[in-house]
């Protein structure tokens, strides 16, 4: 359906017998009404993308990436043939580089609310020394054989923008999945996603993933033409016009526009039943079978 004819069908709710020549006001309320009713009727059937991972960072020669620092007691870590480190202290601490060509560095950090990131190229293998109270969390150190001393994301996770490599991107529409063998099996721990767009893998689990998420709703912006698809599927689409006859009427004729919406609900029914009967189920025994 073209928004043109989206126009038309809801003029023929009872407005008018046509919106062909609407208004720059009238036009700016249609399209806010159509805005709203995008979001809703695209969460009918949310529109889905999918997104494939090489996640192969370099081997975390440590593991214990996190511990707590207890007063006069010190921990320490040592690792020959190391050639870069990477932590988050929090709290209060001190950490004393040595590295095997005998070069030091002592590292200090006083951060109780978020944590304090560091990290080092060394020569030779390391031995760090964690003195303070509080904690170190993500610590990696690495051998570099991967010609990635320092691999972004630190210790345990490796980040990932999700936002960046999807334009589109809203959210994660399910767990991520890794491949293995012959298909992909669905990850219940060793990942972890923000409110910024950031998928977080576990650094030891490499492999080969699949990402699924949800796309941003559309936005019908003012350079949409009147030739141009509503960008839905056609049984969503053809219940925006119930929808946006109830915004557009909800304060002059409110029990007209409730109609409307019951009319939109009765439908919105139909497509929520589609999606459910469409979806593939799957099954998985807490014995692994």
């Amino acid at each position: 359906m073209t928004y043109a004819e989206l126009k038309q069908g809801t003029a023929l709710l009872g407005f008018t017998d046509s919106l062909d020549e609407l208004s720059d006001t009238a036009e700016a309320s249609f399209r806010a009404a159509l805005g709203r009713a995008m979001v809703q009727a695209d969460a009918l059937r949310p529109r889905t993308g999918t997104l494939f991972l090489t996640h192969a960072p370099a081997r975390n020669l440590t593991d214990c990436p996190h511990f707590t620092l207890v007063s006069d007691m010190p921990h320490e870590v040592k690792v020959p043939d190391a050639v870069a480190y990477w932590f988050e202290g929090r709290g209060r601490g001190t950490c004393n580089v040595l590295a095997g060509d005998g070069s030091e560095r002592k590292i200090e950090w006083d951060a109780l609310d978020l944590p304090a990131p560091f990290w080092g190229i060394v020569g030779g293998g390391v031995t760090l020394t964690f003195r303070g109270e509080g904690a170190v969390e993500n610590l990696g150190v690495y051998d570099g054989a991967d010609g990635v001393p320092i691999p972004h994301g630190g210790g345990a996770f490796v980040r990932y923008s999700l936002s960046a490599r999807a334009l589109d991107f809203r959210a994660l529409a399910e767990a991520p999945a890794i491949w293995q063998g012959e298909r992909y099996i669905t990850l219940t721990d060793g990942y972890d996603t923000d409110s910024e767009g950031n998928l977080y893998l576990a650094r030891n689990l490499p492999g080969s993933y699949r990402v699924r998420y949800f796309r941003t709703v559309p936005v019908i912006g003012e350079d949409f033409g009147e030739d141009d698809e509503i960008p839905l599927e056609r049984d969503q689409v053809e219940l925006l016009p119930l929808l946006i006859a109830y915004y557009l009427l909800l304060d002059e004729e409110p029990d007209k526009a409730t109609e409307y919406l019951n009319l939109f609900r009765e439908g919105a029914l139909l497509v929520r039943r589609e999606a459910v009967a469409g979806r593939a189920a799957s099954y998985r025994s807490v014995n692994g079978w």
